[in-house]
This record gives structure tokens, C-alpha cells and sequence, in this order.
């Protein structure tokens, strides 16, 4: 990034994580503005946050593909999907109930050419698990916005520095994580 851009960062960074931040506060609320006889005002409120937030998606650089690589599962290695969806659709296939995980490999590519490179633990079947929700938390985890209940102020502080700081905060405002 360069000077303009990082400038550009740092002063749109408090206008999107307050959308960001209104949206995540404010799903339940828009579940309940689909059920509920509520004040008009109120469901306005709610439906504007929601298009703030497509506004911003709109700008975020989306992924152009995800390629797997190395992978303890044959049937994983080598792959390239479209989406993430389609990757955890295709990995969703192959989990069973047997106690275990595969390590893999994942590169995303984005629009602009940045790859993100991380590894998941591809295991039994699962639920609540979404490899997109897990995106979504690692990357803030590094940049400092989630902290686990289970970590110290301490121990958290030991495992995000400045410089994962500011590399996954840039991740996390410039990328598009959770459409794809």
C-alpha cells in the first residue's frame, strides 16, 4: 500500500468498522423486523444498516478463486474452486464421524492479485463449523478486534503484535471475507 492508501485506510477505518460493527450488533434485529409488527422508524433504522453495509461490500475486493494445495487428504490436494463456498461444499463431502482431521493448505486469490495462505483442519462433521465464519475470526483475531474469552489481556497481547496488527486490519477492510 502506499502513503495515500494506507491515509485512506486509517480515516475510512472508524466509518466501516461502525457499519461493520452496527451489522453484526443488528442481524438478530433484522430477523426480528422480518417477524415482528415493529415501528416503522425502528424497521427503517435496521433496513439502512443493512444497505450501508452492501454499500461497503460493494467496495471490497472479492475473491477470484481458491486453490488447495498441500493436503493430508488426496482428495483435497492440487484442487481449485470458485468460492469458498464451493471449496466447503466439496470438503463437506468427505467428513465422516471418524475422530481426526486432515491438515490442507488453502490460498486465496483475490482481484487484485493478493493471496491470502492459511491452513485448515479439514475433520469430522460438524455443524456449527463454517469455513467462512472461521475465515472471518482468524483475520480478526490478528488484527487485534476479537479477543477470546479463554485468552488474558496478557496472552492475547502475545499473540497479536503491531505488524499483524495492521496487515490483517488491512485484510480485514479491504477484503471481501464473508460474500463468497
Amino acid at each position: 500500500m502506499n502513503a495515500l492508501e494506507i491515509e485512506m485506510a486509517e480515516l475510512n477505518e472508524f466509518v466501516i468498522q461502525k457499519i461493520l460493527g452496527e451489522i453484526e450488533t443488528n442481524q438478530i434485529e433484522v430477523q426480528r423486523c422480518r417477524t415482528e409488527n415493529l415501528p416503522i422508524e425502528e424497521k427503517n433504522a435496521v433496513f439502512n444498516v443493512c444497505k450501508w453495509f452492501d454499500a461497503l461490500r460493494k467496495n471490497l475486493i472479492p475473491i477470484v478463486k481458491v486453490s488447495v494445495g498441500f493436503s493430508e487428504n488426496r482428495m483435497f490436494k492440487n484442487k481449485e474452486f470458485k468460492t469458498l463456498r464451493e471449496m466447503a461444499c466439496y470438503f463437506d463431502r468427505f467428513k465422516t464421524d471418524e475422530v481426526g482431521y486432515d491438515k490442507t493448505d488453502v490460498t486465496i486469490h483475490f482481484a487484485d492479485g493478493f493471496e491470502y495462505k492459511r491452513r485448515y483442519d479439514v475433520g469430522m462433521k460438524d455443524s456449527s463449523y463454517s469455513l467462512h465464519r472461521d475465515l472471518l475470526m482468524s483475520v480478526k483475531f490478528y488484527a487485534g478486534l476479537h479477543k477470546p474469552s479463554h485468552l488474558s489481556d496478557a496472552q492475547y497481547a502475545m499473540c497479536v503484535n503491531e505488524q499483524s496488527k495492521k496487515q490483517f486490519l488491512n485484510i480485514y477492510y479491504k477484503y471481501q471475507l464473508m460474500t463468497n
